[in-house]
Order: structure tokens, then C-alpha cells, then sequence
């Protein structure tokens, strides 16, 4: 019995573990066209967990992080004051994956 407990806890692990959150980041006035803040903002959130992030030819940030990974909206928002953009005109999308 406690085999297939064990057994259970780890496939609930792995699960977790397997789990993903996809963002999308737009902005007004494609802000995000900047060759210096946009480099910046990437690398920021590269460093806070974000994984395989591409800037899309409508220029919008798009990337995914592991569960436990997750970085908040608000903590982005921060990120992005943080380097020198206007929050205000920021929109985040996410979506939870399997």
C-alpha cells in the first residue's frame, strides 16, 4: 500500500511539473518596437522563469513558465514600470496548459 502511494505522489508531482502558463504581452503605440526597453523587459522576465519567449511580427512578447515558475501580473506590471514603460498601456494574456 504504501508503494502505490508513493507511486501516486510522484506521478502527482511529475503532473505538476508538467504544467505550463502561456503569456502573451501587447502593448499601445508598439511600444514594444523599442531596440533598447523591449531587450530589457525580455531579459527581466527571462530571469524571473520565463522560457522560450519570441517577440511575434505584431509585436507582442510571448513565452511560457512552468508552474512553479509562475510570474504574477502583477509582479510583470512591476517589470515593466521597473524598466521604464508605462504600465498603462501594457495587456497581459494568460493561459494555463497541461
Amino acid at each position: 500500500m504504501k508503494r502505490i502511494s508513493f507511486i501516486c505522489l510522484l506521478l502527482s508531482l511529475n503532473f505538476s511539473f508538467g504544467q505550463k502558463t502561456n503569456y502573451t504581452i501587447s502593448a499601445e503605440a508598439n511600444a514594444l518596437m523599442c531596440p533598447f526597453l523591449s531587450p530589457k523587459l525580455m531579459t527581466a522576465l527571462e530571469k524571473k522563469g520565463a522560457r522560450d519567449m519570441f517577440k511575434t511580427t505584431d509585436l507582442k512578447l510571448t513565452f511560457y513558465c512552468l508552474s512553479n515558475e509562475k510570474i504574477s501580473t502583477e509582479k510583470i506590471l512591476e517589470l515593466v514600470e521597473n524598466i521604464g514603460y508605462d504600465p498603462k498601456q501594457f495587456k497581459i494574456e494568460t493561459k494555463e496548459e497541461n
